[in-house]
């Protein structure tokens, strides 16, 4: 029995307390300012889903417990029952205070000579939420001021709410919706009275009674729960009777832990969002597309692994809509070998060869064509660092090709030489326009070379950038979630992004359909590569200085697809191109997108025609010209020039020179040959073209 010292000094504290409580209460000193934004900051996790709800991830707050906030009508009527029954029968009689149990406890306690009950309501309990303290008299007088205030201001539902949404289940599980998921698979809503009971006592000692440690002790509590609510007969003895003999498995499953590197860059862009703690994030991602990208790209990566190629990564977008469908940004986020959480698909990386669709689509829309020749013959360039004269990959020149073959054969010489008379000013114009950031500094400061990739990109902005040509010219940016949903109900969208209209129809469709020419492409990579689909597709590859970066996009109607591989170390690859490193993957991602149905081609522009023109010149052929091709122009801008660079010369067969007029015309025979303009004749004679006779043969 407790000495008459104690029983005093307990009466004492008690009357004390009282005391206390009402002056908290008459002053109002104790009223939390904003009790559902603290309990949020302090318990609450976001959901993060794909596009058709099946889930990504938990993210959670400063103190790493897992809690839902889901209105108090997503929750099992048993849950509520059961909650009440078992924690706070007078809660909706009580003022937040409950009184009567208060002197039930303390005189129970003083019977024990210890404290074995608190007499806390559920109402006292979500004051504690908001600040725990040890179980001192002083805190639990503070903790009965403030549940007070919060009667005094709060509906009772509000409340219930409150401490459904963020009571302790066990372990970092709070809040039943996070529980029931837990623990049972399912939502707070579907939960039967058995399930119910048993969460209903889980909140009394969330580790003691752990479901998951020691699921026998939480079965007997919540079976003595059930026996109690029947005994009292506020339960039908049937339902009872159903409730106990229900199995109860408690089936836990690892956290799920997809798409990371899109979760955590999303959580970057919406910090503001993430910070009020949304209840679920529904990102536009396709979780099975993600794992089976995931999986090409770990394949593919390790078929290379012989060449010091340690990572990769690949961003899949839904033309239409600009939806990010998938993102890995990695070969595998613990990965911690090879630098696996870092996020390949927004790293600054030099993008190669993939800026020159833009110089050819603003040369276009400047009236080239695919027809137009260029010059990829040595040439030099001034530039602030002196004299610089680029080279092609295969290190040889071509002399005179059409645009079309120097776009799709990805040649060096040809895009600077286009762009010093287009002018970088303009690229880089239009490099922004499509969205390509970070290009901030003057044009002379990136000068010619830009048309290689001598800036930084990321393979999000530059998958999003190489979509315009599959959107008819229209730039989109990336999206990444599709709704943000609170607890309270309301739902945050992204901001409904306008299409900007960057090139026009015709110089897109001409972009893409020179990057779907197989035979365009021949000169450089020769037919039946990985670029070469079984459908209607576009791509350009890239290759970075030194072998470091590795870059492959293609775009059909419905899809746009990058692909990135390379070191996160900076590492060079070993004789690794666009088209054995990362073309391959691009390839196996694209087939997978349209193993149901290939994809149509784009309609053709009604304002592109099609005219046949020579081979060599691009110009509108003569009877001299020996081969002839067909090519597209916009029809504002069609071919008009005759070709001159076939010449039909009267030679005597005698001597090989120029037929003079008296030469006997059984002498003379008609021969084509090339006539070259000045700045390719170097070129010409070096490639052995046999020039045109300068002189008349004797008469």
């Amino acid at each position: 029995m407790p000495s008459r010292r104690s029983v005093a000094l307990l009466a004492a504290a008690g009357i004390v307390g009282l005391l206390v409580v009402c002056v908290l209460l008459r002053t109002g000193a104790l009223g939390p300012a904003d009790v559902e934004r603290r309990l949020l900051e302090r318990y609450a996790s976001t959901r993060v889903v794909d596009r058709h709800g099946a889930p990504l991830r938990t993210v959670t707050g400063v103190l790493h417990t897992r809690a839902s906030a889901v209105p108090l009508g997503e929750i099992s009527a048993h849950l509520v029952e059961m909650t009440l029954l078992a924690e706070d029968r007078r809660y909706r009689a009580h003022v937040g205070v409950d009184p009567l149990a208060a002197l039930r406890a303390a005189w129970t306690n003083l019977r024990s000579a210890r404290v074995v009950s608190g007499a806390s309501t559920l109402t006292m309990q979500v004051a504690r939420m908001l600040e725990p303290a040890s179980r001192t008299l002083p805190a639990k007088l503070r903790e009965a001021g403030r549940a007070l205030a919060i009667d005094g201001r709060y509906d009772k539902d509000t409340v219930l709410g409150w401490y459904l949404s963020f009571a302790p289940y066990g372990a970092l599980v709070r809040g039943a919706e996070q529980a029931a998921r837990t623990y049972f698979q399912k939502p707070a809503r579907d939960l039967t009275l058995a399930e119910a009971a048993l969460l209903a006592v889980l909140p009394r000692s969330p580790v003691r009674l752990d479901p998951r440690r020691h699921l026998d002790r939480a079965l007997a509590a919540s079976h003595r729960l059930i026996d109690r609510v029947c005994a009292d007969g506020l339960i039908a003895a049937d339902r009872c009777a159903e409730a106990l003999a229900q199995p109860i498995v408690v089936r836990t499953v690892p956290p799920e832990f997809h798409a990371p590197h899109l979760v955590d860059l999303l959580i970057k862009r919406e910090r503001d969002a993430f910070a009020s703690r949304p209840l679920e994030v529904a990102t536009t991602l396709d979780r099975q597309l993600q794992a089976d990208v995931t999986a090409l790209v770990r394949g593919h990566l390790n078929r290379l692994a012989g060449r010091n190629v340690s990572n990769g990564a690949v961003v899949v977008l839904d033309n239409a809509s600009a939806d990010v469908l998938a993102l890995v940004g990695s070969r595998g986020w613990d990965d911690h070998a090879h630098l696996g959480a870092n996020n390949g698909a927004i790293a600054l990386r030099q993008p190669g060869s993939t800026i020159k669709p833009f110089t050819y689509a603003v040369a276009f829309s400047a009236g080239f064509s695919p027809a137009t020749v260029l010059a990829d013959v040595e040439s030099h360039f001034a530039t602030e660092q002196g004299d610089w004269s680029p080279t092609n990959y295969a290190e040889n020149f071509n002399g005179p090709v059409r645009a079309r073959v120097a776009l799709a054969s990805s040649l060096n010489v040809p895009a600077v030489r286009l762009l010093a008379r287009v002018g970088a000013g303009r690229l880089q114009h239009a490099l922004i326009a499509v969205g390509l950031a970070g290009l901030d500094k003057t044009p002379a400061h990136y000068g010619l070379a830009l048309t290689l990739g001598d800036s930084e990109v990321t393979l999000l902005g530059l998958t999003a950038a190489l979509a315009t040509f599959a959107r008819k010219g229209q730039a989109l940016p990336p999206r990444l979630y599709r709704a943000i949903r609170f607890a309270d109900g309301s739902v945050a969208k992204p901001p409904v992004a306008q299409p900007r209209s960057v090139f026009s129809e015709e110089v897109a469709w001409l972009i893409s359909d020179i990057l779907a020419d197989p035979a365009a492409r021949a000169p450089a990579f020769g037919r039946h590569g990985p670029l070469e689909l079984p459908f209607h597709a576009s791509a350009k590859t890239g290759t970075s200085k030194g072998f470091r970066d590795n870059w492959a996009v293609g775009w059909t109607s419905r899809y746009t697809v990058g692909v990135w591989v390379g070191n996160f170390d900076g590492s060079p690859m070993r004789e690794v191109s666009g088209v054995t490193g990362a073309g391959p993957l691009l390839r196996d991602v694209l087939i997978h997108l349209h193993a149901d149905e290939p994809p149509p081609p784009p309609p053709r522009p009604a304002s592109v025609v099609s005219r046949s023109v020579c081979a060599l010149s691009g110009d509108l052929p003569t009877p001299a010209c020996p081969l002839r091709v067909d090519e597209f122009f916009v029809a504002t801008n069609p071919a008009a020039t005759v070709c001159a660079m076939h010449v039909e010369v009267a030679i005597d067969r005698r001597d090989g020179g120029r037929a003079g007029p008296g030469c006997p015309a059984e002498h003379v025979e008609r021969k084509t040959f090339v006539r070259l303009p000045a700045h390719l004749r170097a070129w010409g004679d070096r490639a052995g073209l046999i020039a045109e006779p300068t002189r008349c043969a004797a008469a």
